[in-house]
């Protein structure tokens, strides 16, 4: 792993700090220079819990799902006997991409280039012609494990298999869910749709238009900021530790002549988990950076048993609209900033408070990472 000083990312600490102090953002070469990409991955990314999937997708034993945290292909198991395990998707023989995709029913993980295969506890079971390799063992080469929690319908990893519990790195989630009456049961729901939109544009641009609401009345105005009162003072939200969240009430309108939300709740997990419950429907989103310039936002709408069909169908015709939305604002801005006379974001403290903590928390995480302030 490659050891990066300020100097290295091009960034003068002490100009940060005095930006962050007055609202201004990160230097605009943070949004497309792959070594500060790379750092971030290292520095934000692999140290932290992230979001993986819905609990639905690995429900039932022999269940697997696969994804990418930071630099890393992972999988994570539901084994025979129950238990949630995590692993890097890399067979242990010669670095090949073990599970090719999510699976059902599975019993073994075998690798298709030289068919070693595991079991869902991450054993190593079969390896070809070493029965009578010297000095082989087949317990010395099980999968590289990772941690795993599930909280509510949620399933996190974190790359470090000691990572202290995702409960005591995130102490208010099951506080302001529960003020908030959010149902976290996962059999209350069933995984409904899922969605993925890929974004050419840097993950931090995602997470500015993703917390904020600024921009409701003008971008969203079709969409969000119909269905809800987006006006200035209208809604609430609450900044703690590593998360934001908001409150909106509906518009005294329908939308569409009939759909209207009585209850909403939105939260943002830093790094890159959106959770959001409205009502019946429960939608989380999940960014993952892909590159410098670009990042996936994956979207899964878990409903309620019971739930109008129909009506669940039109809120997400409302949220998918709302997040191309989002991206399409992120595009242009990522074209923007790299021309040469680009100046540095200056953000509006009234009205975009979350978005200045999230990039100080940015900030702060690069710093840690550094080693200019204790982690």
């Amino acid at each position: 792993m490659i050891t990066y000083t300020p100097a290295d990312l091009g960034l003068d600490v002490a100009k940060i700090d005095e930006d962050m102090a007055h609202c201004r953002g990160l230097p605009l070469h943070t949004y497309s220079d792959p070594k500060v990409y790379d750092f971030e991955l290292s520095a934000i990314f692999e140290r932290k819990w992230q979001f993986l999937c819905p609990v639905h997708k690995v429900a039932s034993p022999g269940d697997l799902c696969t994804g990418t945290v930071g630099r890393s292909q992972v999988v994570v198991t539901r084994a025979q006997d129950g238990s949630l395990n995590g692993f890097l998707n890399v067979c242990r023989h010669r670095g090949f991409k073990l599970v090719e995709e999510n699976a059902l029913g599975k019993k073994l993980m075998r690798c298709r280039y030289h068919s070693w295969a595991y079991d869902l506890n991450g054993k190593l079971v079969a390896a070809p012609n070493t029965d009578d390799e010297q000095g082989f063992e087949k317990c010395d080469h099980g999968l590289v494990r990772l941690a795993v929690e599930q909280w509510g319908p949620l399933v996190f990893v974190n790359l470090d298999p000691d990572a202290r519990p995702l409960r005591e790195e995130h102490p208010q989630l099951e506080g302001w869910v529960a003020r908030a009456g959010m149902k976290t049961d996962p059999g209350a729901y069933e995984l409904y749709r899922e969605e993925c939109l890929n974004q050419e544009s840097n993950w931090k641009l995602w997470y500015d238009n993703g917390t904020e609401c600024y921009h409701c009345p003008t971008i969203h105005s079709e969409s969000f900021g119909q269905a809800f009162d987006v006006r200035d003072g209208s809604y609430e939200y609450a900044l703690e530790g590593q998360m934001t969240a908001y409150a909106f009430r509906s518009t005294d309108q329908l939308v569409d002549g009939e759909l209207r939300s009585l209850t909403y709740g939105s939260y943002q997990v830093f790094p890159g988990l959106q959770l959001i419950q409205q009502d019946d429907l429960m939608v989380i989103g999940s960014m993952t950076p892909t590159g410098p310039e670009s990042c996936e936002f994956r979207t899964y709408y878990l409903k309620e048993a019971g739930a109008d069909k129909t009506r669940v169908d039109q809120w997400i015709k409302i949220w998918s609209q709302t997040y191309a939305e989002d991206g399409e604002v992120a595009e242009i801005q990522q074209k923007n900033i790299k021309a040469p006379r680009a100046a540095i974001f200056r953000y509006v403290s009234k009205t975009e408070e979350p978005t200045i903590f999230i990039n100080r928390l940015i900030w702060k995480s690069y710093k840690e990472a550094l080693g200019l302030v204790p982690a």
